[in-house]
């Protein structure tokens, strides 16, 4: 497991009573971040070996996951591995199956099953204001199937109280392998185990997802690899974004202190789907809407559109406080002002016009 310092006296504890029955010890590696007790406080957990190494995160997910792997090729005997991140928990039957697994020339991809939780921020108030709504930006995560005993178990057990669980089968880890000397990880987004052949199984592991991660991830994806799939330069928007940002240092555009230059980006390609790439569009999206805790106009009445985008938004700001559409010349202006003013001070320009101070001068 590759894992964080956040992680030790939360989930990690469940990771290791779930697991302790079937493994022979956990092998975590961390990020820097561990407290000085990380190992003390762990073993009374377990009854099993807790070895824990440490590599400073530096953003590479492979450096970082060949650690686990080069220790283990260094130890005595035939070494099997089951893998698992600290937001994914295997099933009973995923743990049944790793303690009788044999075969030391195959590796097993298991599915992974979603526990989704929802994500709340407060937005911008201006936006409650004028637009209505009790000023926070939450994602409905309802919906999905009922969850298996262990899953409400599992959930309980870490103080999780609302998700939704969805059974999914067409993204499948190799999670399950033996240590050969050839293999390693490789590659930059979703990074890739080489040197095992896997076979599928339907034992799955839960991935707790919370969307806001979802979210931050896709748009990390995009930034480093043009995609989920590692599609680089073959993904033409992708060619955009580098071209709009100096450095596509994934640090440096997630700061977002100018987000001008990514909202130029997403205005160019809204609606643009069905690509490998179309659903981290919309995760780059929904990123920007979170870290800012703004409702950004690029989604009008829950829907994507091709038109200029901003018009729905100035129409609505016109319609509110004049109570008219704008006309031509203030939709011209107002929409360029979008990309260099404020919000706010769209929406206090209005406010200062003769229109509103001669329509309203009671309000002044």
């Amino acid at each position: 497991m590759i894992t964080e310092g956040r992680f030790v006296k939360t989930w990690l504890p469940i990771h290791l009573k779930l697991a302790s029955p079937y493994v022979d010890r956990f092998v975590l590696v961390d990020d820097g971040t561990f407290p000085p007790d990380a190992k003390e406080y762990l073993s009374q957990f377990t009854n099993k070996d807790i070895i824990i190494l440490t590599r400073k995160w530096d953003n590479c997910h492979v450096c970082q996951r060949n650690v686990y792997v080069d220790y283990l090729k260094k130890q005595q005997g035939i070494q099997w591995c089951i893998v698992m991140d600290s937001d994914e928990f295997p099933s009973q039957q995923l743990l049944e199956f790793y303690s009788r697994v044999d075969d030391i020339t195959t590796g097993y991809s298991s599915p992974s099953h979603d526990i989704r939780l929802g994500y709340k921020v407060n937005i911008d108030p201006i936006f409650t204001y004028f637009f209505g709504g009790d000023g926070y930006l939450e994602e409905n995560v309802g919906g999905g199937e009922e969850p298996p005993d262990e899953v409400k178990k599992l959930t309980e057990a870490l103080g999780i109280s609302r998700y939704a669980f969805f059974k999914q089968f067409d993204f499948r880890k190799l999670n399950v392998f033996p240590i050969l000397e050839q293999v390693r990880y490789e590659g930059t987004v979703h990074e890739a185990l080489v040197g095992v052949k896997g076979s599928p199984i339907n034992y799955p592991y839960y991935h707790i997802k919370a969307l806001w991660e979802v979210h931050r991830d896709g748009f990390r994806n995009y930034v480093e690899g043009g995609s989920g799939v590692n599609l680089g330069d073959k993904n033409p928007h992708y060619v955009e974004m580098k071209q709009m940002f100096p450095s596509m240092d994934w640090h440096q555009v997630r700061k977002l202190e100018d987000i001008t230059p990514i909202l130029l980006w997403l205005y160019m390609n809204a609606g643009d789907t069905g690509h490998e790439w179309s659903s981290e569009t919309f995760d780059t999206y929904m990123y920007i809407q979170y870290a800012t805790r703004s409702i950004l106009p690029f989604k009008y009445e829950k829907t994507w559109i091709l038109e200029n985008p901003i018009y729905f938004e100035i129409k609505d700001i016109y319609n509110t406080i004049l109570h008219r559409d704008p006309d031509p010349s203030g939709l011209e202006s107002y929409s360029k002002a979008f990309y260099e003013k404020s919000l706010d001070e769209i929406i206090e320009s209005i406010l200062n016009s003769e229109e509103f101070l001669s329509r309203f001068p009671n309000l002044n």
